[in-house]
């Protein structure tokens, strides 16, 4: 499954919902995935930002 990115931005937020669901796919044992434009999108937001606590946390969700 592909995740876009308003999934990632509702995963960063730590939305119940998105994380539930996420959860819910691992357990299931479903693939995951998402496209190199949302990993673009998501951190070039972030760092617009200038938060780099969700940086981070967005590095450590796509570097495992």
């Amino acid at each position: 499954m592909i995740l876009d990115t308003s999934v990632l931005v509702d995963l960063v937020k730590n939305q119940p919902k998105a994380v539930a669901k996420l959860v819910r796919l691992e357990e299931e044992g479903i693939a995951l995935t998402t496209t190199t434009v949302s990993v673009f999108e998501m951190f070039r937001g972030l760092k617009e930002m200038n938060n780099s606590e969700k940086v981070h946390a967005l590095e450590k969700l796509f570097h495992g």
